[in-house]
């Protein structure tokens, strides 16, 4: 807790920095705010009440303190409150948050009158105390950027070309590893879920789960299986906390295998090439190259902004507001525990089971957005990357675009003030952060 001190012709404050933001202020107000206080005070009381032979607002000082001696009283300790809390403000340039306006404490410990001083106490949380820094302060390892190779321009022809083939089923063996085969597959519980039906998959790796490789080979057509998955051998992991991928369970399906299948494969021609929007065949690799290569610098791009976080994260640890850390901490909470219930397999009292687990790993990418938020905010100020109407009406469409149509209308006259403001601070986020992948990679 690091003591400060401050004072002026109007307050005299010691104030308390603790950890949360929060701020304890013990303040004297000195007979010039005194005075001031009562001033305002009588004001404010004249213009409320009247007195047979006088109208409202016109009510002599000498008869106010007479009549309405009490009134006063509270208007004065009130007006004192506020004055001192408006300068102690100004003198020690803090701010409380928005979020916690409605709790400010504040309490009069000595109050006693003309030319005498007053001593109060107030408690809030401000905001952060943010360092600033420039790029060339972090600490960067660049991910490597991958060039497009030869065999990635013919990984997609193939694909494209089997998207135009006829099949042929192989009916005299089981499936082995290399097959194209068709599948069903369900989801063994109450009602056996089906995930899907008759899908046509290729038993290679890198392109089918581990465990769901080892449910299908040496199946016949027309034959079942039951097993269960392999949460760690997902081919889709990124999206989940390790930590929280580890408490998976396996989930139970049954497969069924409806057919082998070899392809016949059109030629690779200019009539092919034709067929999917290109001159030629060197025109179709062109472009097919072309979007490769696109999509490489966005995945690029996107693991240097990944970097850009980490560094950032890792670097710079400074005290963040408890009642934003708790209040989004409750709301990652709820979506980790909706991940484990709906692709983790657990139980309601499972999920439970795990609740410290899940409230740390929570409370980090509370802590992690918010110290990103604060970074940001304060590096786009400075280097003047404003945030417009234009940014977050796009952020706002990008998120009503993933809500059925017909619901659009019914979710946007529900959005409150706290989804606007999330909406702006993720906009924040991600402007500095292009900001600074732009630059880096320019460099």
């Amino acid at each position: 807790m690091a003591l400060q001190h401050f004072e002026n012709e109007f307050l005299t404050i010691d104030l308390v920095d603790e950890p949360g933001c929060v701020l304890k202020l013990d303040v004297i107000a000195t007979p010039k705010t005194i005075a001031e206080a009562h001033k305002q005070a009588m004001t404010a009381v004249r213009k409320e009440v009247s007195l047979p032979g006088f109208r409202k607002g016109r009510v002599p000082e000498g008869l106010l303190n007479t009549h309405f001696a009490k009134a006063i009283e509270q208007e004065w300790k009130d007006h004192t409150l506020n004055i001192s809390f408006q300068k102690a403000l100004e003198l020690t340039e803090k701010k409380p948050i928005k979020a916690s306006a409605d709790k400010i404490k504040s309490q009069i410990k000595s109050f006693k009158g003309h030319n005498e001083s007053a001593e109060i106490s107030f408690q809030f949380e401000s905001f952060p105390i943010v360092p600033a820094f420039e790029i060339t302060d972090l600490a960067l390892t660049l991910p490597e950027a991958k060039p497009v190779l030869d065999e990635d321009v013919e990984d997609v022809i193939t694909t494209s070309l089997h998207s135009s083939a006829t099949w042929n089923e192989v009916t005299d063996r089981p499936a082995e590893k290399g097959d194209f085969i068709r599948l069903d597959m369900v989801q063994i519980n109450r009602e056996d879920t089906p995930i899907f039906s008759d899908r046509r998959l290729v038993i290679e790796d890198k392109k089918m789960a581990p465990w769901l490789m080892s449910m299908v080979i040496g199946l016949k057509p027309g034959e079942t299986r039951e097993g269960a998955s392999v949460p760690a051998e997902s081919l889709d992991n990124g999206t989940v906390d390790k930590e929280l991928q580890s408490l998976f369970n396996p989930i139970p399906y049954r497969v069924t295998l409806k057919a082998i299948e070899t392809p016949v494969l059109p030629a690779l021609d200019d009539d092919f090439a034709k067929k999917l929007g290109a001159t030629d065949v060197e025109n179709m690799r062109s472009t097919m190259r072309k979007q490769l290569q696109a999509q490489k610098d966005h995945d690029h791009r996107t693991a240097l902004i990944e970097a850009i976080e980490n560094a950032l994260f890792d670097k710079y640890v400074f005290d963040l507001p408890a009642s934003l850390v708790n209040k989004d901490t409750a709301s990652f909470e709820n979506s980790k525990a909706q991940v484990l219930e709906a692709q983790g397999n657990l139980t309601e009292e499972e999920i439970k089971q795990h609740k410290q687990l899940i409230h740390d790993l929570a409370a980090k990418e509370s802590r992690k957005r918010l110290i990103l938020y604060y970074l940001l905010n304060d590096f786009n100020l400075r280097h003047h990357i404003i945030v417009s109407h234009d940014d977050l009406n796009k952020k706002l469409s990008q998120l009503l675009s993933h809500i059925p149509e017909e619901m659009v209308s019914q979710v946007v006259s529900s959005l409150n003030e706290e989804f606007y403001g999330a909406i702006l601070s993720e906009t924040v986020i991600e402007k500095g952060l292009d900001y600074i992948a732009a630059k880096l990679l320019a460099a």
